[in-house]
């Protein structure tokens, strides 16, 4: 039985691979909240692990950044 599927925001898969900051934080704030693992999550999105990962380091830095800065 699969576990069910996470209540994630709406992702734009083609916004994450433009950069936008925007969809790299939500992706980033999704794994935390909704993932278990990097793998868990690529195959949800259909992706390989290594975008997951660049993925969430990316928007991990603009998270920091943007909570730093308020």
């Amino acid at each position: 039985m699969n576990p069910p599927a996470p209540k994630t925001w709406q992702i734009d898969l083609r916004a994450l691979a433009l950069s936008d900051s925007d969809h790299l934080q939500r992706f980033y704030l999704s794994w935390v909240n909704e993932f278990l693992t990097r793998a868990y999550m690529a195959e949800y999105y259909g992706l390989k692990l290594e975008s997951v990962a660049r993925f969430i380091e990316s928007g991990r830095a603009i998270h920091e950044s943007r909570c730093k800065n308020r």
